[in-house]
C-alpha cells in the first residue's frame, strides 16, 4: 500500500500489514506541501461504522491504572517495604523509603534479568524486571517513583502516584507517610521481594515470544483479588480484556490492534465507554476534551486530532492492562507474522470462571 502524505496532517490510523497474511509494509510514497490532505485521520470517518454501532457494554469506570503503572509487582514490593520500614507509630520517612526502594529495585532487577530471564531468552515487553529500574538509571527510577509512590528522589508530590491516588497511604507531613487499611490485602500476600530473590529458575509458558511463569497460580489469584479489593474499575478492565481474549476463537489469538480505534469510533459518535469519560462538568468525555483543545489551539483538523489523541490514550491503557494479565500468567503472547496477538492460559480461564461463578471441571 502506497500513500502520499501531506505535511502537518495527523498520522493516519492505517494498518501496516495485510489482514490475511499479517505481512507487508506501509510505504510513504511522497510528502506533499500545500495540497489537500490525502491521508489524515479524518479519512477514517468516511468508512467508519454508522452511529448506531453497538456500544461497549462491559462493566467498570475510569479509575484505572495509567500506562506507566504497567506492572503490579512494584506496587506490592513498595507496600511491603513501607510495612518493613514502619516505626512504632507506623510512620515512614519518605527519604528512607526512596533509598530503600532504589536498593531493592536494583537487586530485584539484576536477579530477575541475569538469573531468571536471560537463560530463557525473555524479550522486552515480557520482562518483569522492566518494572524495577536499576539504581544507576535516574530517569527510569524517577518515572517509577512518580507513578507508584508520587515522589521524586527529593520531595513528595502530593496527590500523585498509585499509592496516594488509591488511598493506600496517608501523608503525615512533608517528610512522612503511613499505610492505611486499604494496604492490608497486599500486606497479606507472601513477601514478593523474598519470593523473587529466592527463586533460582523459572519455567515458561508454551508461547512465542517466551513468557515466564513469574507467579504460582495461587499467588496470581491472590494478587488479582487484591487488585479487585483496591480498584474495582481496574479489575473490571482486566476482566473485560481477558474476556475479549477468551472469546476470540481464532487460532491466531486476539488481535488487540483494532481495539483502541473501535473505542475511539464509539467516543466520536457520543457512545464513549465510562472508562473514557471524565469526572468534571466542562467535558463529558476525553474525546470531547481533546477536540475542544484542538479547536482552541486552531488545529486545522480538530476531529482528526481528537481521534489521534484518544486512540493513543486508549492504546496506552490497553498496553498496561495487557502487561498485568501477562504478569499474572492469565494470557500469553502469540506471534503472528509481525504482529503479537494474545491467547488465554488455563489459569486465565479458571480465574475468569471463578469470577463468573462458573464450574470448571
Amino acid at each position: 500500500m502506497r500513500l502520499p502524505f501531506t505535511t502537518n496532517s495527523v498520522f493516519p490510523n492505517i494498518e501496516n500489514r495485510c489482514a490475511a497474511c499479517s505481512q507487508g509494509v506501509l510505504i510513504i510514497s511522497d510528502i506533499e506541501n500545500g495540497a489537500p490532505p490525502l491521508a489524515t485521520t479524518a479519512a477514517i470517518h468516511v468508512d467508519a461504522p454508522p452511529s448506531d454501532v453497538a456500544p461497549n457494554e462491559s462493566r467498570g469506570g475510569n479509575q484505572i491504572f495509567t500506562a506507566f503503572q504497567n506492572r503490579l509487582a512494584p506496587l506490592v514490593v513498595i507496600l511491603q517495604l513501607i510495612d518493613e520500614l514502619s516505626e512504632s507509630t507506623g510512620d515512614v520517612e519518605i527519604s528512607t523509603l526512596v533509598e530503600a526502594f532504589k536498593e531493592r529495585s536494583g537487586l530485584l532487577r539484576k536477579h530477575l534479568s541475569d538469573r531468571l530471564e536471560e537463560p530463557l531468552g525473555v524479550k522486552r515487553g515480557q520482562k518483569l524486571s522492566d518494572g524495577f529500574p536499576a539504581m544507576d538509571r535516574p530517569g527510569p527510577m524517577n518515572i517509577t517513583l512518580r507513578n507508584y509512590i508520587g515522589c521524586d528522589q527529593e520531595r513528595l508530590l502530593v496527590g500523585r502516584g498509585l499509592i496516594q491516588e488509591y488511598g493506600l497511604i496517608d501523608i503525615v507531613d512533608d517528610t512522612k507517610l503511613r499505610l492505611t487499611e486499604k494496604a492490608k490485602p497486599f500486606l497479606g500476600l507472601p513477601h514478593l521481594a523474598d519470593k523473587i530473590r529466592t527463586t533460582q529458575e523459572l519455567v515458561a509458558f508454551y508461547s512465542t515470544p517466551v513468557l515466564p511463569k513469574y507467579y504460582r497460580k495461587s499467588f496470581a489469584f491472590e494478587l488479582a483479588n487484591a487488585v479487585e479489593t483496591l480498584a474495582q474499575d481496574q479489575h473490571e478492565w482486566m476482566m473485560h480484556i481477558l474476556g475479549e481474549i477468551i472469546a476470540c476463537e481464532s487460532k491466531n489469538g486476539w488481535d488487540s490492534n483494532g481495539y483502541a480505534a473501535n473505542e475511539t469510533q464509539l467516543a466520536s459518535v457520543g457512545k464513549a465507554h465510562a472508562r473514557w469519560r471524565l469526572n468534571d462538568h466542562t467535558y463529558g468525555t476525553l474525546y470531547e476534551k481533546f477536540e475542544a483543545q484542538a479547536v482552541r489551539k486552531g488545529h486545522h483538523d480538530p476531529e482528526g486530532q481528537a481521534w489521534s489523541r484518544h486512540e493513543s490514550h486508549v492504546n496506552g491503557k490497553l498496553g498496561s492492562v495487557l502487561s498485568h494479565l501477562k504478569e499474572l500468567g492469565f494470557i500469553v503472547p502469540v506471534a503472528v507474522g509481525n504482529t503479537k496477538n494474545f491467547a488465554a492460559t488455563e489459569r486465565g480461564h479458571r480465574y475468569q470462571a471463578s469470577k463468573s461463578e462458573e464450574v470448571v471441571e
